[in-house]
């Protein structure tokens, strides 16, 4: 959406497929990377990255200069594929955690170490599994979400911009009569 506001003439449905493809593929290799080196460390460094990704895409913007789609999409493919690394290191971190939390708790009741395993196995499953659901909820409404506000403007009749207008104007400062009525 934003790409397509800020640099209509470029066909963007050719080349959306891109990162999220970029974003699956990093997801395993933050996993791997972060049993290696730790997840909380790789999440931390990824962390950092993103927030160097999403300063540098208000540069790639056109604004009073004149803005570069190239750029725009190498910085938001690199946003991708840092939201795929810290996926895949926040799953091992809970992986981690879960595991060594279940097994405590069984040993501080007295159960036995393969109790303690049982129970970490399938404690992690679960906890992974209802996050992973929490996320698929979230895949679902926030384009909603987006896509409704999009349009509101066209369907209401109201006096709302939509979010891309709205970033826009944030983005170049002009504020007059953002929240007047």
């Amino acid at each position: 959406m934003l790409a397509k506001t800020q640099f209509p003439d470029v066909n963007i449905l050719q080349l959306a497929f891109f990162g999220p493809f970029i974003g699956a593929l990093a997801r395993s290799a933050g996993g791997v990377i972060s049993d290696k080196f730790g997840g909380v460390r790789v999440t931390l460094i990824n962390f950092v990255f993103m927030a160097l990704f999403t300063a540098l895409l208000f540069l790639t913007l056109p604004g009073s200069g004149s803005g570069s789609f190239i750029a725009f999409y190498l910085v938001f493919m690199g946003l991708f594929l840092t939201a795929g690394l810290g996926s895949g290191s926040t799953f091992q971190m809970i992986a981690v955690i879960f595991r060594q939390i279940t097994i405590y708790r069984v040993k501080l009741r007295g159960g036995s170490d393969a109790q303690a395993q049982r129970e970490a196995v399938t404690d992690t499953a679960a906890a992974l599994g209802f996050i992973s659901a929490i996320g698929a909820v979230g895949g679902f409404f926030i384009p909603k979400a987006f896509w409704f506000f999009s349009g509101v403007d066209r369907l209401a009749g109201w006096r709302h911009e939509n979010l891309s207008g709205v970033l826009h104007r944030l983005r170049t400062g002009d504020l007059a009569g953002l929240w007047s009525p």
